[in-house]
């Protein structure tokens, strides 16, 4: 019971934190950052009158859009703080004290120890787990889809 608990507590909240992210991406102000980045490109040594005059009105435009895009990686990184840290209190919450460590039927390489005939582990380890398994086929699914193009 414990350990179904702890690994659903860890993917609902991975996919909280995965739902969160994109609604944040999604907002009109990083969106005009990423097509700014798309659309524009800093040319490496200006040569040419007319390459500075583009050089100098691009730069500005380009350097907010980068500062855009940092903005939005510490804001993602603010939503995995939260839910991981929320995954970790809900389950020791949840969790009775005596039974923090449970038996597994199946070793974790190091992340579990050998008992008698059994594996145990700490809640906790299983509560991340469920909680990088999304994460994992999220990037898996994103990473094909842009094999394929």
């Amino acid at each position: 019971m414990i350990i179904t608990l702890s690994l659903g507590i860890g993917i609902l909240l991975s996919l909280a934190a995965a739902f969160f992210t994109y609604l944040v991406s999604r907002i009109d102000f990083f969106r005009s950052a990423f097509e700014i980045l798309a659309k524009y490109e800093l040319p490496e040594k200006p040569k040419t009158k007319g390459d500075w005059r583009r050089y100098r009105k691009i730069k500005p435009l380009i350097m907010k859009a980068r500062r855009k895009i940092f903005l939005l990686f510490f804001i993602h990184l603010m939503i995995f703080l939260a839910t991981y840290t929320a995954t970790i209190n809900l389950v020791l919450y949840i969790t009775p004290p005596e039974e923090v460590i449970v038996r597994i039927p199946i070793s974790i390489p190091l992340l579990t120890g050998r008992g008698d005939g059994y594996y145990i582990t700490h809640v906790l380890f299983l509560a991340l787990i469920g909680y990088l398994v999304p994460s994992y086929l999220l990037v898996r699914a994103v990473r094909s889809a842009s094999m394929n193009r």
